[in-house]
């Protein structure tokens, strides 16, 4: 104990005090996007997660979520993940004990994904955790000849499926163990992480709110190869593969360059003591050629905004393994690298934290869990609410079941096509329904249910009226289809909001500003009907109240000084100059400027 706090391991000490910290101010208290909503909810009730399940995880967790009652159960989740990205950035502090390396831990450290998803409650930070100790065999083949060691890697099968990318690096430290007890020691240890999959028979899978209706084993099975989603398929979403490798080379220059520089410098300098550890080199360097290609050809996606968001946490794996090969090769030949490139990697941290700070400062951003009470509040009782997109969906599926709010709700937010949850909904709502079919139009009971969802039907069942019900969709059940479109829009006024962003803070709340964005949709939406049918002053009172509810929609501006000067209103000129000041302040992507 005392060698860790001694003089000479100071920096160390200092560094992760520092970045503990900081992990800690940015910290939400309330849910966030993506599956985080999914994931802390389900390890709060002990539930099946999405594919594959995420068991280790789920049990982690589930103790400190659902026990430690002084903090929110998202901030306990999203502490915890903090905890775990500390020990990842602990074990490589105190194994590579030089300034350059320490350097190099801090722009990892403090790049915008790792940081990000080191205080979001996701499975990231615990999978890279595995990746380093991974990375930490390869380094002492020694440790691979402990079973406590042995064991602690094992675990990691039950966590994520990207580990099998770490696995050529596993497989060349497991080489130099010529015993056959540690084969033995690997199988078996193997073999018990493996059967943790079996205990998402026992979490609950007959809740609404687990994923799947697991029964059996061959439903373990199912859930484990992700057969919902189409097994080895990652995402296909109609993109060119080169969106992919835009958001690897934009993330690396952004927050890796200093590291590229140094990658470059080492390939020059051709030093003979860096290249007597080709052979872990060339395995590290295949471990990211490997992963890069699997998401190029099966992961493609968009730059649209959601595909990013989506898609950006997947390349926390290549990016930490490409810093552990730099590692690699600054503890074989650090004393002979340049000054000038160490005093670049400082200043590679410095712009960093001054590029990453308001992204990734999450303590005040209560859009998600404030947009979502604003769709309960809306909501009369007993009511369907149906939601699609994971955010809203697993976001509404946190507050209903965690903060117990609107409980009297009916609350549905997987997808329709999944025929397990068709079952699960008839078993659980047997009135809900009048035949088979699409469960949710076709055989939904609208004479007993009001029905509202986020996203407008495709197909609407006959004699079925769509009408604009302040941020969501209400259908019912009318004797005769009527062409004409219905907003509910006053509903609107009940909103409530705990913070709000301001135009400079837009970046600090990224993908999760799409909601705020929202509010004034069903004004919108009236407002461009009325423009239809020339009633300009009629349109211009439903946008500037949509802009009252959303002052950032950039659409709504151009709309509101298109009905200004149709109208002949001397407001045009005012809305032009304020118009052009909000898309040249906004640096976002499309979606969120143009909702």
């Amino acid at each position: 104990m005392t060698d860790i706090i001694n003089k000479k391991n100071a920096p160390y000490g200092i560094f992760i005090i520092f970045i503990g910290c900081l992990y800690l101010f940015c910290s939400p208290s309330t849910v966030q996007t993506g599956d985080t909503g999914e994931l802390v909810t389900n390890s709060y009730y002990l539930r099946v997660s999405h594919p594959p399940g995420y068991p280790l995880w789920t049990m982690l967790y589930h103790l400190p979520v659902r026990y430690l009652n002084f903090l929110t159960p998202f901030h306990v989740a999203s502490i915890l993940t903090s905890c775990f990205s500390l020990i990842t950035l602990i074990l490589l502090s105190f194994r590579f004990k030089n300034l350059l390396s320490l350097g190099v831990i801090g722009v990892l450290a403090s790049s915008q994904l790792f940081w990000r998803y080191s205080v979001l409650p996701d499975v990231f930070a615990l999978h890279a955790l595995f990746l380093t100790l991974v990375f930490l065999g390869l380094m002492n083949p020694k440790l691979m000849g402990k079973p406590w060691f042995l064991f602690i890697l094992s675990l990691s099968v039950a966590h994520h499926h990207t580990i099998i990318f770490a696995f050529p690096m596993f497989l060349y430290a497991f080489s130099f163990c010529n015993s056959k007890k540690n084969i033995l020691y690997a199988i078996l240890f193997g073999c018990l992480s493996m059967s943790f999959y079996l205990l998402l028979l026992y979490f609950n899978p007959t809740d609404l709110g687990s994923w799947g209706d697991l029964k059996n084993v061959k439903d373990v099975a199912s859930h484990f190869l992700r057969k919902d989603y189409g097994t080895f398929k990652l995402h296909v979403n109609g993109a060119n593969n080169h969106d992919w490798l835009t958001l690897v080379v934009n993330h690396l220059l952004k927050n890796f360059w200093s590291l590229i520089i140094l990658a470059i410098y080492f390939i020059i300098s051709k030093r003979d003591e860096v290249f007597k550890e080709k052979n872990k080199i060339l395995i590290i360097v295949f471990c990211i050629i490997a992963y890069l290609l699997t998401f190029f050809f099966s992961g493609v996606m968009s730059l649209d905004g959601f595909g990013e968001s989506i898609f950006e946490r997947f390349l926390i794996h290549p990016f930490l393994i490409f810093v552990f090969l730099i590692l690699l090769l600054i503890n074989k030949s650090f004393k002979k690298i340049p000054r000038l490139i160490f005093l670049l990697v400082v200043i590679n941290i410095g712009v960093n934290f001054f590029q990453n700070l308001n992204s990734n400062n999450f303590s005040n951003n209560t859009v998600v869990e404030d947009f979502i009470v604003n769709n309960f509040k809306i909501l009369p009782r007993d009511s369907v609410l149906y939601t699609s997109g994971d955010t809203w969906g697993f976001s509404s599926y946190y507050v209903r079941e965690v903060l117990g709010l609107r409980r009297d709700v009916h609350h549905f937010f997987n997808s329709l096509d999944f025929k397990w949850y068709s079952e699960k909904v008839k078993r659980s709502y047997p009135d809900m329904l009048q035949g088979s079919g699409n469960i949710f139009l076709d055989s939904f009971n609208f004479d007993k249910y009001l029905f509202f969802t986020n996203t407008q039907p495709i197909r609407i069942p006959n004699y079925t009226q769509l009408s604009f019900f302040g941020i969501l969709y209400k259908l019912q059940r009318v004797s005769e289809i009527s062409i004409e479109k219905k907003f509910e829009c006053e509903v609107s006024k009940q909103f409530s909001w705990r913070h709000r962003p301001l135009l400079k803070s837009f970046e600090a709340f990224e993908s999760s500003l799409y909601f705020d964005l929202i509010y004034g949709s069903c004004f919108f939406s009236r407002g461009v009907e009325k423009m239809m049918g020339r009633d300009y002053s009629e349109a211009i009172k439903n946008f500037e109240e949509a802009i009252n509810l959303s002052p950032w929609s950039a659409i709504t501006f151009e709309r509101l000084c298109e009905a200004y000067k149709k109208s002949g209103n001397s407001k045009s000129l005012y809305c032009d100059k304020k118009l052009e000041q909000l898309l040249t302040t906004i640096h976002q992507q499309y979606y969120l400027i143009k909702f």
